[in-house]
């Protein structure tokens, strides 16, 4: 088993690598701070910087909050509300957007295997996006402060008259790095595979635990 999962890994490291030529270059920044209210229930709030144009210009500030709940070990329920204030084209504009999520999870030794279903609806002005998204990921804990993961998502429309059509796939590597038992990162790559939109992202998550 464990074989079977680090060669997915690497064939989905080598699809990543593959696809960077060509599209367009861009960085994520996130900054979250969570807050643990019990044993099952998780608060969080969160910003994030966007840039577009490689790098050279802001694609987006966002702002969010949501809560986790973990009624089970293996199961956790999300629920997420974000606003976004995007700049297209040199105007910009605002949208909200809601998502609700069910995870499960699997532990094989140092190997963890998830899959996260979302249900995410974005309203922008009288525009309304209703998106499945799907993502598959696995981590390994090679040390107590380093795991590495490697991830695929997949984005389906939930429009009538889009028939469930594949709009976007991310293909994702990076590694957790724990700092302190309050403060950790996540540093990654990630590919985002759109037609018309293809993009390199660099990606750092900065968050703070209580």
């Amino acid at each position: 088993m464990k074989k079977i999962i680090a060669t997915a890994i690497f064939s989905l490291s080598t699809i990543i690598v593959s696809q960077i030529h060509g599209a367009d270059f861009g960085t994520w920044t996130n900054w979250n701070i969570d807050y643990a209210a019990n044993d099952k229930t998780e608060l969080a709030l969160g910003m994030e910087y966007r840039t577009t144009e490689n790098a050279s210009e802001t694609d987006r500030w966002a702002f969010n909050g949501g809560i986790t709940y973990t009624p089970l070990q293996y199961l956790s329920l999300e629920g997420v509300y974000e606003f976004h204030h995007r700049n297209r084209s040199g105007k910009w504009k605002n949208r909200h957007r809601y998502n609700l999520s069910a995870i499960g999870s699997l532990k094989l030794g140092r190997w963890s295997l998830s899959l996260r279903e979302r249900f995410q609806h974005t309203i922008e002005s009288k525009d309304s996006e209703l998106r499945l998204r799907s993502r598959l990921q696995a981590k390994y804990k090679a040390t107590d402060k380093i795991s590495p993961y490697a991830s695929i998502e997949m984005y389906n429309s939930l429009h009538l008259n889009e028939k469930f059509d594949i709009t976007r796939m991310r293909y994702r590597a990076g590694f957790d790095f724990k700092i302190t038992d309050n403060l950790s990162t996540d540093i990654y790559y990630l590919f985002n595979a759109e037609n018309g939109a293809d993009k390199n992202i660099a990606g750092l998550d900065v968050a703070f635990h209580f």
